[in-house]
């Protein structure tokens, strides 16, 4: 709904029993409740029949124009609607235009409406239907930004659920969706530029012929419309239209409290109404002009006398022979039916029709219409601290727009200043300034053209040239400029509406240009280049412009627009790091092509925005499941992958920073051997891994074993004689030897059993995937061949961290091999680097847990080079020797790719998901509080907590566990007071802390008795 400010806003006034009228500011707060309430249940009333479910709705809505070209302007906007689903799919919507282009008032419509739907129907079937029209002809003078799409598609300062920004249209769909259960059959009418806020069960209409709803209103408010003078059981005794104060306080319709039942134009027309004006239709041929208020209603005003009804002044100002054997017909069936008032308490009526009433509601007082959920600005990108007003616009954030200001479909860029009390629509502007109290509307032509149309806010364009116009009057800016009248008006007519004034452009910036010259030339201000300019230009007037405006074209920019703030505000979000959920829920469906923008876009931002917006493409991808247009654009999983892309190659950077890589590799050694532990993560995973560790920092406590007494990760680096790189892994038995270098430089690919050691030699800077040289070029370099084999004695997918620890035994051998100091730091960056080179992910805990022996809380602070901080915990012998005994590994006899369970994990962080960052924040807390209970040697508590973490690694992804891991938890659950997985989990080694006094022998016997020897068994482990 949208209104007029407070002059022409009225609120229904109660009485107390005592008579007095009750506190303004209680009353309108009550009100403001009652009505914000009967808002939200038309609207969920509303929404309720778009989904076919509701029985009781319009058969027919239907908007009267003023000319087909106006009338194909609403056809496209109610076109649009009814695609987009957000029309009930069951009314008929129709837009009748008037009789040949000719003006034949609100009642002339009327009846060419009965008329159409009677041809359509039959006059038997017409008095059973439901129908709602709005009547919406005018040229909206007073108004001209929206001449072009009618002011009934006008803007509220309001956003709707899904995005879309609400017009008056829109609005009054909403209000009167609960009217047709409130009536049998029958037609209500209702101006396009005015809107009442009321709640339909205020209303009973299955038992009256015609009723006219109304409120009450000040006297002086009332002078301006129709006013009803009721009698006793609420009939209306006249209908007194635009008369004076005191002719209204002459015939008796004031009241004591200076008030009078107020015309908001809202009519409703019973079956007998209907019946009668068919058959009058048959009768006249569409072009007699009618007002509906005066030439309809009054009839059936019971003290009305046929002399006062033909006295009354006609709808153009002429009365007819035509017209007064019309007005008989309406008499002779009209007067014998009645009409009745309703009056709507508490109710809102709103009325729109000049652009400063406008700019009063969407701007000054806007706060006064919140309750009905508008805002100042709707559909814009983020402005910041820019406090205009706004609708479906773009604005640079650096622009300098005045708070008492209104853009409205607009894209204003880099050095832009808008002074106060400016209205824009449909510009583009750059590098521009525009004075105060200006209103410019740019306007593409059917000829593909463009005109700017600039005046002052408080024109009125009905005025003659003598009436105000940009701070003068057209009179006297032709006067001070030495122009000709009859180079601005044709024919006689002298009025602002008619005269040519904006000049006609190639394109949109031309056009605005030509505005500015218009405005100095009424300032005086123009130069002699400014008068010749504007005399050469073919213009149009505002009535020619309106007329010759390219609707479609409109309705693209105002998409285009749309789309702009759509995805800009989509970026934003996406750049604060907000809830990815909730910003792709805002955004909607996409084009193919907007898709491809953000696209484009993501490979031009940097980290972590570029990866969280491919991400994003990744989901949405997935959501929609786009297929028909979309067959060229890669799938999910290609901008998924993108995304960790982006992860690595923003590692790769910060640790190359950090550590740069040798100029000159040479062997200092012939051999060299790591050995190392596994490690086990009581608590932390996955705030270690990239990219949340990156954004956040992360926290893990963990600890290092051996199993069965051994170390099991064993690498060792050598030096060969023959030109070649030989590669093994002795556990799984495989070994390859390479004779091209080109063989060895690729390290993504998962399928290749010797990925990881490519990985190794790259991240090492060893040897680059750029490289061309041959094998024997390479060993030449170097000194030599280089062999590099591994043995892990644990099963694959473990997760015990063993890929990590296999990568950081294979950087010490190498570094150690070829004389390059690698300090413990040196070996947990470049195995984090390895790992995101592979495309595993994966963060620094295994590597850092695993070569720094002990129990220890570990921690890093935000930064795309991770610095690690190792808090060693201080335990007595006692708690060791206990823990010990404590701490079992169960291994589930499953292997899980531990790619797969954490990526899942990630993904859930990078979408920033509010849930699952929580749990992270308390799995971070619960490591030092581990630490804590740890170091005082409570080692059930240490234990409950482990149970708490693994609990909240579900909650991050379901994956983590299984049926199977939970039936061995559950098979045990008497044995243990504390339980969790190894690594990212989805099988692999689980972990257990026994009840005091529980030994391993009995959870031996109890996996041995429940699993017999299908793979789950307990393993030997020494905490070192």
């Amino acid at each position: 709904m949208l209104g007029a400010g407070r002059r022409n806003t009225i609120f229904a006034v109660e009485k107390d029993q005592g008579g007095n009228f009750m506190s303004r500011l209680n009353n309108s707060t009550k009100q403001k409740e009652f009505l914000a309430q009967s808002y939200q249940d038309a609207g969920e009333d509303f929404r309720y029949s778009l989904t076919g479910k509701k029985k009781v709705f319009w058969d027919w809505v239907i908007i009267s124009a003023s000319n087909e070209r106006q009338a194909q302007s609403y056809r496209v906007q109610i076109e649009k609607r009814k695609r987009e689903g957000r029309l009930p799919e069951n009314t008929r919507y129709e837009v009748i235009p008037d009789t040949e282009g000719r003006r034949i008032g609100s009642g002339g419509s009327t009846l060419n409406i009965i008329r159409f739907i009677r041809q359509e129907i039959g006059q038997d079937a017409l008095e059973k239907q439901r129908i709602a029209v709005l009547h919406s002809g005018g040229d909206a003078k007073r108004i001209p930004q929206y001449s072009a799409c009618g002011k009934l598609f006008a803007p509220v300062p309001k956003t709707y659920e899904d995005g879309r920004t609400a017009t008056v249209f829109d609005e009054l769909m909403i209000t009167i969706a609960g009217v047709p259960e409130r009536m049998s059959s029958g037609m209500l009418i209702l101006p396009g530029d005015t809107s009442i806020l009321f709640n339909p069960l205020q209303l009973d209409l299955h038992s009256y012929d015609a009723v006219g709803l109304s409120m009450k209103a000040d006297v002086q408010e009332g002078k301006e419309h129709g006013v009803f003078l009721v009698r006793e059981q609420g009939r209306v005794a006249r209908f007194l239209h635009k008369r004076s104060v005191q002719e209204l306080r002459e015939q008796g319709a004031v009241n004591q409290e200076n008030q009078v039942d107020i015309d908001t134009g809202c009519i409703w027309l019973g079956k007998k109404a209907i019946n009668a004006l068919g058959n009058l239709s048959a009768q006249e041929d569409g072009k007699l002009c009618l007002n509906f208020y005066s030439d309809f209603l009054m009839p059936m005003a019971s003290e009305t006398t046929l002399e006062e009804y033909l006295e009354e002044p006609a709808e153009m100002g002429v009365v007819t022979e035509q017209l007064t054997d019309f007005r008989k017909a309406l008499w002779e069936v009209l007067s014998k039916l009645e009409l009745h008032l309703m009056r709507l308490m508490p109710a809102k009526y709103i009325h729109f029709g000049s652009s400063e009433e406008f700019f009063d509601i969407a701007v000054k007082d806007i706060e006064e219409y919140q309750f009905l959920g508008w805002k100042k600005q709707n559909g814009c990108n983020d402005l910041g601290e820019i406090l205009c007003g706004g609708h479906n616009s773009y604005i640079k954030t650096d622009s300098d727009i005045a708070s008492e200001s209104y853009i409205e479909n607009s894209i204003l860029l880099d050095n832009v200043k808008v002074h106060r009390n400016v209205i824009l629509c449909g510009v583009q502007l750059e590098n521009t300034e525009v004075p105060e109290n200006i209103l410019m509307h740019s306007l593409r032509l059917q000829n593909g053209k463009y005109v700017c149309r600039i005046c002052a806010i408080s024109d009125n364009p009905k005025n003659s040239a003598d009436g105000e116009f940009l701070g003068t009057t057209l009179r006297q800016m032709i006067k001070k400029n030495g122009l000709q009248e009859t180079k601005v008006w044709e024919g006689n007519s002298r009025s602002i509406w008619e005269a040519k004034l904006f000049a006609e452009a190639d394109t949109l910036a031309e056009a605005q240009e030509n505005a500015f010259i218009l405005y100095r030339l009424a300032q005086g201000e123009a130069s002699e280049k400014d008068i010749s300019t504007w005399i050469s230009k073919d213009r149009y007037s505002l009535k020619e412009s309106y007329q010759n405006a390219d609707i479609e074209a409109e309705l693209d920019w105002q998409e285009k627009i749309r789309s702009k703030v759509r995805l800009e505000n989509f970026l934003d979000g996406i750049r604060r790091g907000g809830e990815q959920k909730e910003i792709l829920s805002a955004l909607g469906c996409m084009t193919k092509e907007e898709y491809m923008t953000l696209w484009e876009k993501a490979q031009q931002f940097e980290f972590p925005t570029n990866m969280r917006l491919a991400l994003a493409l990744s989901d949405y991808r997935r959501m929609y499941a786009l297929e028909n247009g979309w067959e060229d654009i890669p799938s999910a999983g290609f901008y998924e992958d993108a995304a960790y892309a982006m992860l690595s190659d923003c590692i790769e950077r910060a640790t190359r920073k950090h550590y740069k890589v040798p100029e000159n590799w040479h062997f200092a050694k012939e051999k060299a051997e790591i050995k190392l532990p596994v490690r086990v993560n009581f608590c932390g995973s996955p705030s270690d891994a990239a990219p949340y560790c990156l954004e956040h920092g992360g926290t893990m406590f963990t600890g290092t074993i051996l199993l069965k007494g051994e170390y099991p990760i064993f690498a060792v680096a050598e030096r060969l004689e023959e030109s070649c790189i030989i590669l093994e892994s002795i556990d799984l038995k495989q070994r390859v030897k390479y004779t091209s270098l080109s063989d060895v430089v690729n390290c993504g690919d998962l399928n290749d059993g010797f990925a990881l050691y490519k990985a190794v030699f790259q991240a090492m800077g060893l040897v680059d995937a750029k490289e061309t040289i041959s094998m024997t070029e390479f060993c030449n370099r170097i000194g030599g061949g280089l062999s590099l084999t591994t043995s892990v004695q644990v099963p694959k997918g473990s997760g015990l961290g063993t890929s990590s620890l296999v990568i950081a035994a294979c950087i010490k051998a190498c570094a150690e091999l070829f004389g390059e100091k690698a300090d413990p730091d040196y070996i947990y960056a470049h195995t984090f680097l390895t790992e995101q080179l592979m495309t595993t992910g994966g963060g620094w805990q295994d590597q850092v847990a695993g070569y720094t022996k002990g129990l220890k809380l570990i921690k890093s602070r935000p930064g795309e080079y991770q610095q690690i901080e190792i808090e060693p915990v201080c335990m007595s012998e006692e708690t060791a020797k206990e823990l010990q005994e404590r701490f079992v590994l169960v291994f589930s006899g499953q292997r899980r790719l531990a790619r797969n369970v954490l990526r899942e994990e990630l993904n859930q962080c990078i979408r920033n998901d509010k849930r699952v960052m929580q749990a992270m924040e308390r799995i971070r807390n619960i490591c030092v509080l581990m630490k804590f209970e740890m170091e005082r040697g409570n080692i059930t508590a240490f234990a409950n907590y482990m149970t708490e973490q693994f609990e909240l690694v579900k909650t991050i992804d379901k994956g983590a566990s299984n049926t199977c891991i939970e039936y061995i938890f559950d098979a045990c659950e008497d044995l243990i007071d504390g339980k969790s997985i190894c690594g990212a989990g989805g099988g692999g080694f689980l972990q257990v802390v026994l009840k005091k006094g529980v030994t391993k022998k009995q959870l031996k016997q109890r996996i041995q008795s429940v699993f017999m020897d299908c793979g789950v068994e307990v393993w030997d482990t020494t905490l070192i």
